[in-house]
């Protein structure tokens, strides 16, 4: 997992985008049947998401406050803060927010001692920074989540293609509206695979279906199998049984059949299972003369 996520942060040091660590990993996935949502380390999903500086910028804050907090003398505070920061360093409980919302917390905690003894030797702050930063977050804010006249627009320009707003558009507009909204989001979000899953479900005919299920299996050839049988389906389907039967090939190759998860699905039935049963028996029928 961690080999993955420093990849990508190599690869693209200024972030994959807030929030959007599932929605890229897909694409940098080099192992196959290893799937997951998250780094299990904060430090390495905030480096992928926001890029180098963002990481920077963290440990900045956190880093400084813990020593003044140790070196004001409440250091029992200072190491409760930085045992809850190291758990962040391989969280696996699967409730990351809340963990890192306690750590922030006990950050704010140890400030205080800090604070006191700062006011004490005369120090007051910069309030015209405080007060700045604090006017810009808040009008972000406003920007961010004011009403739109045009939901399509607001989408694609404002949001920058959001998953949650384009999926819910995909649903309701108009077949030739909808692909052009899709080519939008696929160009601001080009190394996303749920916009490619939306175009396979817009899709109209099998020849389009196709078309998308080729750039799904060269863009992002590990991340499931699913993708190879359904290809060969459709591929056979339009009478292509010499793509359909290198498709399949090309798939077990990756994925053998046996091959087990590394996790536990979490909906509905491992498409290993379903790979390793109907991979074999379709490519035996396409081969036969």
């Amino acid at each position: 997992m961690w080999d993955q996520t420093v990849r990508a942060a190599v690869q693209y040091p200024f972030g994959t985008g807030n929030a959007g660590f599932r929605d890229v990993l897909s694409a940098f996935q080099r192992y196959p049947s290893i799937n997951f949502n998250s780094a299990h380390n904060y430090f390495l999903e905030t480096l992928m998401t926001g890029g180098w500086w963002r990481l920077a910028v963290l440990l900045g804050l956190v880093l400084p406050m813990l020593w003044r907090a140790w070196r004001s003398g409440a250091w029992g505070l200072a190491l409760g803060a930085a045992g809850l920061w190291g758990t962040l360093s391989f969280d696996v409980t699967g409730y990351m927010p809340s963990v890192m919302g306690l750590a922030f917390a006990a950050l704010g905690a140890t400030s205080q001692p800090a604070a006191k003894t700062a006011v004490a030797r005369g120090f007051q702050g910069d309030l015209v920074l405080r007060w700045g930063v604090t006017a810009v977050t808040v009008a972000l804010g406003v920007w961010w989540f004011a009403p739109c006249s045009d939901a399509v627009s607001c989408a694609l320009t404002r949001h920058r293609g959001s998953r949650e707003e384009i999926t819910a558009l995909a649903a309701s507009l108009e077949p030739a509206s909808r692909q052009g909204v899709l080519q939008e989001t696929k160009r601001l979000n080009p190394r996303s695979l749920w916009v490619d899953n939306l175009s396979f479900t817009a899709a109209t005919t099998a020849l389009e279906r196709l078309e998308v299920l080729r750039g799904i299996t060269a863009s992002y050839p590990v991340a499931s199998p699913g993708y190879y049988l359904e290809r060969a389906r459709v591929a056979a389907s339009l009478g292509l049984n010499p793509e359909a039967i290198k498709t399949l090939e090309a798939g077990l190759r990756i994925f053998p059949v046996g091959s087990v998860s590394a996790g536990v699905p979490l909906r509905g039935t491992d498409p290993l299972e379903v790979w390793s049963r109907e991979a074999p028996i379709l490519l035996a029928r396409l081969r036969r003369p």
